[in-house]
């Protein structure tokens, strides 16, 4: 079976490079590294080669600098080669006359540096897509860890509310099985939401994510708008959050708590806010745990924001997208 590098010690080639191209002036000052030594090997190689090969060190040079310093740092070097190729190793020698010859080997030379170029930039794209990649992973893999412990405890909280309003243990059975059944439907929304191509309405969004809660414990309040895929699934993602911690630790854990969710259109975006009444005392936290960044990162930046408040009378949520 296939194992991650990082998970066996070991380190793949583009672990090597790195992660984001250095600002401009960094990148000039790798590019006058790149330069002098690219010269001194070849001065130091000028008894072997005499004055063949004279953009031989230079090529790696130019790589390393585009690589690791960007594409201007890249093409610094290859200029700076060209230039320092023509004065010491090119007749006529330490002068920049054009002679016979001279202008076919610069243009060689900056046609080959330029597809150095294009070979690291390529290679900066993949590498940045790797990375990329990797931080989605393990933001993935800890949402999953959140979600799965946070899934246990919604369960327990689920079976403890149906508990003290049922009836008997008929009453129970049935009650727990149709938000078991609920809660299953409103997981399924957010993958649904992302795939399905038609808007949803909001009113109805909204009541399927917190059917399994006790909806009956929630107010609702807003205009009839619809609502698209993407914001859909990141909205779905942020309300069951909401709402998981509601029944857990907030107004709908105690008989008496209830939730206020209103939301109203302004100019080209939809705000809606979620308050808890009628709960245990709320404090703000010292550190924010992984569902409260989880809620505040669910919208991409363009798309929306969500942002918590953590009033005395009980939790608070406004989101916009």
């Amino acid at each position: 079976m296939a194992t991650d590098g990082r998970a066996t010690g070991k380190r793949d080639w583009f672990d090597y490079l790195p992660r984001r191209i250095r600002s401009i002036w960094k990148g000039q000052v790798l590019a006058l590294v790149c330069l002098l030594v690219g010269f001194a090997l070849r001065w130091a190689l000028t008894p072997l080669l005499h004055y063949n090969g004279p953009f031989f060190t230079f090529f790696p040079a130019v790589l390393i600098a585009a690589v690791w310093g960007g594409p201007l740092a890249g093409f610094t070097t290859l200029a700076g080669g060209a230039l320092l190729a023509a004065f010491f190793w090119l007749a006529p020698l330490f002068n920049f006359d054009v002679a016979e010859g001279l202008l076919p080997h610069l243009l060689g030379f900056l046609l080959v540096g330029g597809v150095v170029l294009v070979v690291a930039a390529v290679l900066r794209t993949l590498v940045e897509r790797q990375h990329a990649a990797e931080e989605r992973a393990l933001l993935l893999a800890q949402e999953m860890r959140h979600r799965v412990r946070n899934l246990m405890g919604l369960v327990i909280a689920i079976s403890h509310q149906t508990g003290r309003q049922a009836r008997g243990l008929d009453d129970f059975l049935e009650q727990f099985g149709g938000r078991m059944e609920a809660l299953s439907a409103a997981l399924a929304l957010e993958p649904e939401a992302a795939t399905d191509t038609q808007a949803m309405d909001l009113d109805g969004l909204i009541a399927r994510v917190l059917a399994p809660f006790g909806h009956d414990r929630c107010s609702l309040a807003g205009p009839v708008l619809p609502v698209a895929p993407p914001a859909a699934s990141a909205l779905a993602l942020v309300l069951h959050e909401l709402a998981t911690n509601a029944v857990k630790y907030g107004a709908l854990s105690v008989p008496e708590g209830r939730v206020e969710i209103g939301w109203r259109l302004t100019e080209s975006r939809t705000e809606i806010e979620w308050r808890e009444i009628g709960g245990p005392p709320v404090s703000e936290p010292s550190s924010r745990g992984f569902g409260s960044r989880l809620i505040q990162s669910a919208f991409a930046r363009s798309q929306g924001e969500a942002r918590i408040v953590y009033a005395s009378s009980g939790v608070q949520c406004l989101i916009r997208f």
